[in-house]
C-alpha cells in the first residue's frame, strides 16, 4: 500500500481483520508534504479493512510484494504507463565494438492478441529509434535480434520459442561482423550484412526504442559481455 503524506506528522495506517507482517506495526515512516511512503501487509483472511489516519492522501492499495508508481485516478478510472527499465551503458561494462547479451524470459501472450504485436526482450538504443540491437518477437514461436544501422535492418531470426514456456537467448555482434542469435542451444541464426555498432547510450529491458513493444511476460536473468563469444559458448549458455 503506498500513501502520500501530506503534513509534518506521523501517518498511521490501521488493518482491522486477520492480517500479518505490517511493516512498523502501521507506522509510516516519513515526513513532509508529498513525500510518498509504502507498506506491506498480508491477508491471512477476509474481509481485511485498511483505514489511514491521520495526514494522509492518495491512498492506494494493490496486490503485490512492493508498491509501483502512484497512479492519480480523480475519481475515474486510469491506466498507468508500463514500467520501463533501463540502464545507462555507462554504468555497466559496455563494449561498442563487440559484445554479447544472454537473456532468459518468457512470454504471456503473442501476436494473436492484437495488443501484444511485437514484443521486446531488450533493445539498445542511441537516444533514437534510428539505431537499436534488439531482440523482440513479433510472430509466434519467432524471434528476431534485429541490427538496425537506419535506415536498414540486419536480422537474424530464429525459432523456438514458445508462450509461458522459458526461453534462453544469446546474442552477439561486433564491428565488421554479422550479428548472431542463438535460441535454447540451437545452431547460430546469423545476419545477412556485416555492420560497425554505433554509439548506443542505452540498454532497455523488455522494451526496445519502438512503438508499443513492452514484453508481456518475465526476465529471469540477463547478463552482458564485453566481448563476442563463440557460437559453442552461445549454444552452452543457452542450453
Amino acid at each position: 500500500m503506498a500513501v502520500r503524506v501530506t503534513k509534518e506528522t506521523q501517518p498511521r495506517v490501521v488493518l482491522k481483520g486477520a492480517n500479518s507482517g505490517s511493516v512498523n506495526s502501521g507506522v509510516l515512516s516519513g515526513s513532509g508534504d508529498g513525500v510518498r511512503v509504502s507498506m506491506t501487509f498480508t491477508a491471512t483472511a477476509e474481509p481485511l479493512i485498511v483505514i489511514p489516519y491521520g495526514n494522509v492522501a492518495e491512498a492506494q492499495l494493490e496486490a503485490g510484494s512492493f508498491a509501483t508508481s502512484y497512479i492519480p485516478t480523480s475519481g475515474s478510472q486510469q491506466t498507468r504507463s508500463a514500467d520501463v527499465a533501463s540502464i545507462p551503458v555507462t554504468a555497466f561494462g559496455y563494449n561498442q565494438d563487440a559484445g554479447t547479451v544472454v537473456v532468459e524470459f518468457d512470454m504471456l501472450s503473442d501476436n494473436a492478441d492484437t495488443l501484444d504485436l511485437t514484443q521486446a526482450a531488450f533493445g539498445f538504443h542511441d537516444g533514437t529509434s534510428n539505431n537499436r540491437l534488439e531482440l523482440f518477437s513479433a510472430s509466434a514461436g519467432v524471434l528476431t535480434l534485429r541490427d538496425r544501422i537506419a535506415p536498414v535492418n540486419h536480422d537474424a531470426i530464429s525459432s523456438g520459442n514458445s508462450l509461458e514456456q522459458p526461453t534462453k537467448s544469446a546474442a552477439s555482434y561486433a564491428s565488421g561482423e554479422a550479428s548472431k542469435l542463438v535460441v535454447n542451444g540451437g545452431t547460430a541464426s546469423v545476419a545477412a550484412t556485416a555492420t560497425t555498432p554505433p554509439a548506443y547510450s542505452t540498454l532497455l529491458l523488455g522494451d526496445t526504442q519502438n512503438v508499443d513493444a513492452e514484453l508481456n511476460g518475465h526476465i529471469k536473468s540477463i547478463q552482458y559481455y564485453p566481448r563476442r563469444l563463440t557460437d559453442a559458448q552461445l549454444q552452452e549458455l543457452t542450453a
